[in-house]
């Protein structure tokens, strides 16, 4: 309860309040957010994928493949760019096929990424390996 001789906060202290505090928010989530490290399957294969222009096609290393319906393609950051953005463009990228044998998920690489090996290749014995412990019997 306010008393009269209370005052109340001015709607432009409480705007100026409510703003500063969104913005420690977002200050503090920043750094979290920049350290995400992006996580792909263990079939995943590596290839250098040229986009055809207004095709279903993409070249993976040189050769024709086809693209699954309902394709889907991640940049460097994460988001979904539409198919005819990429035309034209190679760029190196982890992708998985579907029981086709089209390819239905690509993540475009980023240069720290890239430098990493391939998932399934790792430069450590045993890491990516799906039965860590099958030499036990």
């Amino acid at each position: 309860m306010l008393r009269r001789t209370q005052k109340r906060p001015t709607p432009v202290y409480a705007w100026m309040l409510a703003l500063a505090a969104a913005a420690a928010l977002l200050l503090a989530a920043a750094p979290a957010a920049a350290q995400v490290t992006r996580l792909f399957p263990h079939d995943a294969e590596r290839g250098h994928i040229t986009f055809e222009p207004q095709s279903r096609l993409v070249r993976v290393d040189g050769k024709p493949e086809r693209l699954g319906p309902g394709v889907q393609v991640r940049d460097e950051r994460g988001r979904a760019p539409p198919l005819g953005t990429l035309a034209g463009q190679t760029l190196l990228a982890h992708y998985v096929r579907d029981a086709s044998g089209a390819i239905f998920r690509i993540w475009i690489l980023t240069p720290k990424e890239a430098g990493r090996p391939a998932p399934g290749k790792s430069a450590r014995k045993g890491w990516d390996d799906p039965e860590p412990f099958r030499y036990l019997n």
